[in-house]
């Protein structure tokens, strides 16, 4: 997930704002952006010791330009680019999600029937891109995004302009080992079938959680992808002859991106999903949601900050209890009080000064002898009953 803006961070980038870091890599480091139009983005930037190679810039020119040829349907959509700033940099369409290498890592391997889906989806995205003339280089669980409508595979061409650093920036590519086609690893011309290869590992390690080809030094994982079999142990049928079709140390003995879109697709099956095979697996659906509700809380579409928490309610000053009963309620309401229920904090009945009591309550009544009889007729009541005014008291 993003982290805090660091101090040496920019805070803004073109016409980008940026509120986090959303990764750190061999190239650079990403960022969460956000246009001034609301839109938001992921923003990689160039470490300064790689731009500083002399071919690097005219060939990330140039990569950029095929990225944005590739388009963003089975990608991310380059937005915009300046290859020439300091440092170069390269905005391309957020998609919520997490990448195939961090969802193996925090959720260990993919179901199955998530697994073939994926591969279906990357194969169809490379039998696209192979059919434009481009050449990804780079297929690895980072460089995939497992995106709430499918997998989406990103940075197509940027590790061709990486190359160009890598014989005076060691480990700038090698970071990548593992998923290498033996020819990129013997340092030859890579085509389409190298991608294919690629493809291969990737499923494998999505599939079981291990690399085919192992794991440690950089120079021992290639010595086996040129000159050793993959372990594919624990692969499940049949996926596993699809992983090691892919495999092959010879180029022409792989299949076509086409191929392996037919076969993934065969293993998923046709028509709606159950349950199992819906995609994305329910781990992955999570950290989409926790994606989504990030850009909701870490963006405002007003200024582009983070939004201000909601102040909490002020408590009333500390001051004299006010006695029950006094004042008056404001307009249109009461004070907000609980009225007492029926038979609690009733007081005690009081002597009232009375006049002649209606019927219904002289019954039970206890009265006083009264000279009211001796009033003129015709006093009015209110002088009657306040003359020399009689006590009743009621019975409790």
């Amino acid at each position: 997930m993003a982290s805090p803006l660091q101090n040496q961070d920019p805070t803004r980038i073109g016409g980008f704002t940026l509120h986090r870091r959303l990764a750190i890599g061999g190239m650079g480091v990403v960022y969460l952006g956000r246009s001034r139009g609301g839109h938001v983005v992921a923003v990689k930037t160039v470490r300064p010791e790689i731009a500083a190679a002399p071919e690097f810039r005219r060939r990330f020119a140039t990569e950029v330009r095929t990225a944005r040829r590739v388009g963003g349907f089975y990608g991310a959509e380059v937005v915009d680019s300046d290859t020439d700033g300091d440092p170069p940099w390269l905005a391309t369409a957020y998609i919520p999600g997490p990448t195939l290498h961090q969802a193996v890592i925090d959720h260990g391997p993919m179901p199955l029937a998530s697994v073939t889906c994926m591969g279906a989806g990357l194969a169809e995205a490379l039998h696209l891109v192979h059919s434009k003339g481009v050449v990804h280089r780079d297929v690895k669980p980072g460089n995939v995004i497992l995106g709430e409508h499918g997998p989406r595979l990103i940075d197509f061409g940027i590790a061709r302009a990486l190359d160009v650093t890598s014989h005076t920036l060691t480990g700038t590519i090698m970071g990548t080992a593992a998923f290498m086609s033996p020819e990129q690893a013997r340092g030859e011309d890579v085509g389409p079938s190298g991608d294919v290869f690629s493809l291969g590992c990737l499923l494998a390690y999505a599939a079981t959680g291990r690399h085919p080809f192992g794991d440690g030094a950089a120079h021992a994982v290639t010595y086996r992808i040129v000159h050793q079999d993959p372990d594919l142990t624990g692969l499940p049928h049949p996926l596993a002859g699809t992983v090691a079709r892919c495999l092959a140390k010879d180029p022409d003995e792989r299949p076509s991106p086409a191929r392996v879109l037919e076969e993934c697709g065969d293993a998923a099956g046709d028509g709606p999903p159950d349950d199992a095979a819906a995609w994305p697996p329910d781990t992955v659906t999570e950290v989409i949601d926790a994606h989504k509700t990030m850009l909701l809380t870490l963006v405002d579409p007003e200024g582009g900050k983070a939004p201000i928490p909601p102040k909490k309610a002020k408590k009333r000053k500390k001051g004299k209890k006010r006695k029950k009963g006094s004042g008056s309620p404001p307009p249109g309401g009461t004070t907000g009080a609980k009225r007492p229920r029926a038979g609690r904090n009733r007081r005690r009945a009081r002597p009232v000064r009375v006049g002649t009591p209606p019927p219904w309550r002289t019954a039970g009544a206890t009265m006083s002898p009264s000279p009211t009889s001796s009033l003129p007729a015709g006093t009015p009541a209110r002088a009657r009953s306040g003359a020399t005014g009689s006590t009743v008291t009621t019975p409790r």
